[in-house]
């Protein structure tokens, strides 16, 4: 029994179209960020794991 195999370009297309949209457009505005304005963004929409208190604290130890 064999199974057919869609498009294997279509398959291809898609993680290509995410990498570019994180490579073009997410990296560059992520690398503008401050360290202050990251914190503020944690505070506000992080969920409070302790990763994102990590990294809270590490923001906060960047500006002192």
């Amino acid at each position: 029994m064999s199974i057919e195999c869609p498009d294997r370009d279509a398959i291809r297309q898609e993680p290509r179209q995410i990498s570019s949209l994180i490579l073009v457009r997410l990296l560059p505005s992520a690398g503008a960020l401050t360290a202050t304005a990251v914190e503020e963004q944690l505070l506000a929409f992080g969920e409070k794991a302790w990763c994102g208190r990590m990294w809270i604290e590490d923001c906060k130890n960047h500006n002192a």
